[in-house]
């Protein structure tokens, strides 16, 4: 499958950043997590197997889309499909410790996208979460300081992104750009015209597949 598609995640950016990607012709769209209601999306992609049925409701309550669900692998090593039928496709060789954006970036390679662009990825705590994103939780679920899905630490933090270096530095980052933050910095943005605005209208995001087709 060619073509480029955009990664989209929960960091508080999320919306500027969509709002900056460079045209494309009609780019797929796959949502990381709770990003599935920061825009329609063709996919859902997480290393959380067990959320993405919730998820995958909470896109077609918020953006009136069914998106195929994606997971590196299931929580534990002795699960099966049968435990987690809303999973779509299992990508096991899709695990990183680089958090569930670059889970979507190598699952997103594996099915052959040419280009990939993060969008509200930047692998920076100090980003936050996009308002509303607190709708996509499961119940129970911790509300406080997250990143990755987990508490904030600086250690953690720290974690991540070492592990994205390495997969960088083993070529992984070729053709993936990112809108915004650390992951920016480490892969540069797209080519094309990056729009400075920081409007948060739906008329000035990028029309994705997902979107014309729900116009038909």
């Amino acid at each position: 499958m060619a073509g480029t598609v955009i990664v989209v995640g929960s960091a508080g950016c999320v919306f500027d950043d969509l709002a900056r990607v460079p045209k494309r012709d009609l780019p797929w769209v796959a949502a990381v997590n709770g990003g599935c209601i920061a825009a329609q999306s063709d996919f859902i992609m997480s290393q959380h197997p067990d959320q993405l049925g919730h998820w995958r409701k909470m896109a077609w309550r918020e953006r009136f889309c069914w998106p195929e669900t994606h997971s590196a692998r299931p929580d534990t090593a002795k699960a099966t499909h049968a435990d987690f039928p809303w999973v779509d496709h299992w990508w096991p060789e899709a695990f990183t410790q680089a958090t569930s954006a670059w889970c979507a970036v190598r699952i997103c390679k594996l099915i052959g996208f040419d280009e990939i662009i993060l969008a509200g990825c930047p692998m920076d705590p100090a980003a936050g979460y996009f308002k509303g994103e607190q709708r996509t939780l499961m119940p129970g679920a911790d509300t406080g300081s997250r990143f990755g899905g987990h508490r904030v630490g600086k250690g953690f933090v720290v974690s991540m992104r070492q592990a994205l270096r390495r997969h960088v530095a083993d070529g992984e980052g070729k053709n993936v750009y990112s809108m915004s933050g650390y992951t920016r910095e480490l892969l540069g943005e797209p080519g094309g015209h990056v729009s400075r605005g920081t409007s948060k209208t739906e008329a000035k995001r990028p029309a994705t597949r997902s979107q014309s087709a729900a116009r038909r």
